[in-house]
């Protein structure tokens, strides 16, 4: 709940649509999640019309493991277990990744989050594959606002790292940001989200205003 409403209000302010996807979690296993994002978008795109949406500026956003499953569709949002379900899937054009689950390699990741998705950990070599989200990026992925704190001890900042390295080695472009301080899970850095208020958390609230700036830049761009 903290990662869903909040935000979408700071976004909607900004003139933004918001649709705010409940996923499954487990025990639902992949590839439920990634069909889940692929018929909203699919929804998105039917009806956007009679809700005043731009369906050729769709993008996506998640935090932690839900940024996993923003990344990785970005990245699969054509393999065959989504297009099956959902013919003619589509790729977001820009991606918001907020402390996010990147990797599968099991010295990086956060394996509560891999084993949820999969049903299994660690993962063969093969399935390591598919499910880091780095070793998905093309040329072809959409560009993509990311960030993380350095001191998360649930989520290690390397798999901000990780895919703004593999963007960058793909020509593709990104904005990252790392705050210094601030423990996993901070969502917008606020009162409204956040017990334990700090001066180092209100802080890395600067995200928030960063991103709506990279958004509405980005959406002149495409």
């Amino acid at each position: 709940q903290r990662e869903s409403e909040p935000v979408a209000l700071h976004f909607l302010s900004e003139g933004v649509n918001v649709f705010i996807l409940r996923y499954s979690c487990a025990p639902h296993r992949f590839p439920v999640q990634l069909r889940e994002l692929a018929a909203a978008f699919r929804l998105i795109t039917d009806r956007a019309e009679e809700w005043n949406a731009d369906e050729s500026k769709i993008a996506v956003m998640g935090f932690s493991a839900g940024a996993h499953l923003a990344a990785h569709y970005s990245n699969a949002y054509d393999i065959p277990e989504v297009r099956e379900a959902v013919p003619g899937s589509l790729r977001p054009k820009l991606t918001l990744l907020c402390y996010p689950v990147i990797t599968a390699d099991e010295r990086f990741t956060h394996s509560g989050s891999i084993e949820s998705l999969t049903g299994r950990f660690p993962l063969s070599e093969d399935e390591k594959g598919r499910f880091s989200c780095e070793k998905l990026v093309s040329p072809s992925s959409p560009p993509a606002f990311i960030w993380h704190t350095a001191a998360d001890d649930a989520v290690p900042v390397l798999n901000s790292l990780f895919y703004a390295e593999a963007l960058g080695r793909n020509g593709v472009s990104f904005e990252l940001h790392v705050f210094p301080f601030g423990q996993h899970g901070l969502s917008t850095c606020d009162e409204e989200t956040i017990d334990d208020m700090n001066e180092d958390i209100r802080r890395d609230s600067e995200w928030l205003s960063a991103a709506k700036k990279w958004l509405k830049r980005m959406m002149t761009e495409i």
